[in-house]
């Protein structure tokens, strides 16, 4: 997670951005909040989308898939990354929410190349890891949240915490959508977007 923020970073100061948006989603949506403190002057506002701020469950944080859940992917991982990777793919998604034949071509679209078991397995022990609770207050600038009501990945009161914590946030449902609302529902999800820029750009 630490090499992830550091290239975006390195990516902003390489190109020596400013007024930045940055959009998050799911890991991405860490690297984002893992990247903001080095970005802080660059950034105009950010995007997270379907995320957590911590991905497996503790006691005091219970909005998130359980250690139990986590370490038997990482099992299944090792058996089967490419059958896993495929199982995961499909729980990205609520029932219903994408016809048959739009799941295969998103399939073939999104995973391809698919990603070797070693990346996998090193992705979710980031994932494991991270516990980005404590960076949720410093976020000065506007933060908006989308997140599906139906996500089973990263659960939609993972959300409702962020937004309770962080400064200036607003929270967007995405209804009966699960964990990729840009890809099954692309015209509610840039039209949230949009209407939030319009805002942020007109109160500077």
């Amino acid at each position: 997670m630490e090499d992830l923020a550091a290239d975006l970073e390195a990516l902003a100061e390489r190109l020596d951005l400013e007024d930045l948006v940055v959009v998050g989603w799911s890991l991405g949506a860490q690297v984002a909040l893992r990247a903001y403190p080095a970005l802080a002057r660059r950034v105009r506002g950010v995007v997270l989308v379907a995320g957590t701020p911590r991905f497996t469950a503790t006691d005091d944080f219970p909005h998130a898939l359980s250690a139990v859940a986590a370490r038997a992917m990482h099992r299944r991982l090792r058996r089967d990354h490419v059958g896993t990777l495929q199982r995961f793919f499909q729980t990205m998604f609520a029932p219903g929410e994408l016809s048959e034949g739009q799941c295969r071509s998103l399939a073939r679209e999104v995973l391809s190349p698919i990603p070797g078991k070693e990346t996998l397995g090193a992705a979710l022990s980031a994932l494991e890891d991270e516990d980005l609770r404590e960076v949720l207050p410093e976020i000065a600038c506007p933060v908006l949240l989308i997140h599906g009501t139906a996500d089973a990945i990263c659960f939609p009161q993972a959300s409702r915490y962020m937004a309770e914590r962080l400064p200036k946030a607003r929270l967007a449902w995405v209804a009966g959508c699960g964990h990729a609302p840009f890809l099954s529902q692309p015209e509610d999800f840039h039209g949230e977007v949009e209407r939030w820029l319009d805002e942020i750009q007109g109160a500077n």
